[in-house]
């Protein structure tokens, strides 16, 4: 599981990072990074659609997903705050994290 200290968790913080200019998208999810200076590791955030399924279906897709963004936390700038929303059903969108990080740290880099 994602360590909590990479955990984002403050309702005040999803919503400046869903309002960031920078995003990407994926088949199936969707990503914003908001840099952070005064952070020294990467805080993610997960929003999983109603469309996705039910509550059992939406709370797998998190945990898949926070699975999945600790092995590619070392993709991302050391100092953001993403959040990575899930709008599509798939059975595998954790196969998309490290693309979508990929394409969320060029643009924080261009």
């Amino acid at each position: 599981m994602l360590a909590q200290l990479n955990r984002l968790t403050s309702r005040e913080d999803f919503q400046r990072v869903t309002k960031s200019k920078i995003r990407s998208h994926t088949k199936t999810l969707t990503g914003y990074l908001l840099p952070e200076a005064e952070l020294t590791e990467p805080k993610i955030g997960f929003i999983v659609a109603g469309n996705v399924g039910g509550s059992v279906r939406r709370h797998r897709v998190a945990r898949q997903l926070r699975h999945a963004s600790r092995q590619s936390l070392h993709i991302l700038p050391k100092s953001s705050l993403v959040v990575v929303r899930a709008n599509k059903r798939d059975q595998n969108a954790e196969v998309e994290i490290p693309e979508l990080f990929n394409s969320l740290s060029k643009k924080v880099s261009a």
